[in-house]
């Protein structure tokens, strides 16, 4: 791609049809990252979306949904309490609920090592 030829999509295309953050996640898991050439194909930004974003979009209406059935019908407010979590964990025999929360936790925990990385990266060059 070059920008004196301009054979290249524009990116406000890209933007509109798929968003910026499936075309950012496109590029951040690309070769691009590493240096090599990257062939890009706006079916890989289509591919994000369909198998990253959407997935996540679903998990979270079906959270929300299941939340205000909760409290339609047993009138009770979801709060999440990370304390009450770990007590009923520590009683619970089964062990896929508690591999569950296990794993869950140590990607809240990534996440959020990898989120102060970025914040502290911007501030210093900033």
């Amino acid at each position: 791609m070059s920008k004196r030829k301009r054979n290249y999509r524009d990116p406000m295309e890209i933007f509109d049809e798929f968003g910026a953050d499936a075309l950012r996640l496109y590029l951040i898991t690309s070769p691009v990252v590493r240096g090599k050439p990257l062939k890009f194909k706006k079916e890989g930004v289509r591919d994000i979306l369909k198998d990253v974003f959407l997935p996540w979009y679903n998990a979270l209406r079906l959270l929300i949904q299941s939340c205000d059935q909760l409290k339609v019908n047993k009138k009770v407010n979801f709060i999440y309490d990370e304390k009450r979590l770990y007590y009923s964990m520590s009683s619970n025999s089964n062990v896929m609920d508690t591999w569950i929360v296990s794993y869950t936790q140590t990607l809240l925990d990534f996440v959020r090592k990898e989120m102060e990385g970025k914040i502290k990266f911007r501030i210093l060059f900033s």
